[in-house]
């Protein structure tokens, strides 16, 4: 089980650096299943690999999402859209180019990691640089739309409506936590023994998510 929660885990990060976020969401799901409902006693997984896994998702959630905006912009016949399709697909041909070389042997693997990691960022500052320009000239149509990481929940990777907070300081939606407990009776984040009984509103979240969800209007919908 350990093995096969790791390979999830990096075909989930091959596919996020490949630029294929359904993809990836779909196997850093997979990872995260694996880590939070293992049956096998003898090889539970630890609390800071649960954590990672999290990330993981929400990094390839978010991905997902930003994929799905620029599809609706690109249907919209938005200059912004064909412009990042542009350093997309050159971002694409640069990886291709790499992973060819590394193949015939003209490049190492140290070599081949460094310039990967160049071409991707290299790619996400053209693409930023682009939106924040577009942003600045139209701001209503193009405003940034990001989803803060407080803002989702850690088990369902939902939007958060009804915040409640465990004995340990970990958010989560009520629903999806009292859910969890019936299936795990333990906090989904550090493994420590936790019932409904201790869980406590989470009041500054709460306004925190009112104001979220009051200037995300629609767009958050789509999450």
């Amino acid at each position: 089980m350990r093995w096969v929660f790791h390979t999830d885990k990096w075909l989930a990060q091959a596919q996020l650096a490949l630029h294929h976020p359904h993809e990836a969401l779909t196997a850093s799901l997979t990872a995260y299943e694996q880590a939070m409902y293992t049956t096998d006693v003898t090889k539970p997984v630890g609390a800071a690999s649960i954590a990672s896994t999290v990330a993981l998702v929400i990094k390839c959630r978010k991905a997902k999402f930003e994929s799905r905006q620029l599809l609706s912009q690109s249907r919209r016949g938005t200059l912004l859209s064909e412009l990042c399709n542009t350093i997309e697909e050159q971002k694409r041909l640069e990886l291709a180019d790499i992973e060819a070389a590394l193949s015939s042997g003209e490049k190492g693997p140290v070599e081949a990691a460094e310039q990967r990691a160049e071409v991707l960022e290299m790619a996400e500052k053209k693409t930023e640089d682009i939106k924040n320009v577009f942003a600045a000239a139209d701001p209503e149509n193009h405003a940034k739309r990001e989803v803060p990481d407080w803002a989702i929940d850690t088990i369902t990777f939902e939007l958060i409506h009804d915040p409640v907070v465990t004995k340990n300081g970990h958010s989560y939606e009520r629903s999806t936590l009292v859910e969890h407990l019936k299936r795990t009776p333990t906090d989904p984040l550090t493994r420590e023994v936790l019932t409904v009984d201790e869980l406590r509103p989470n009041v500054s979240l709460k306004k925190a998510l009112d104001e979220f969800w009051e200037k995300a209007e629609g767009w958050a919908m789509e999450w």
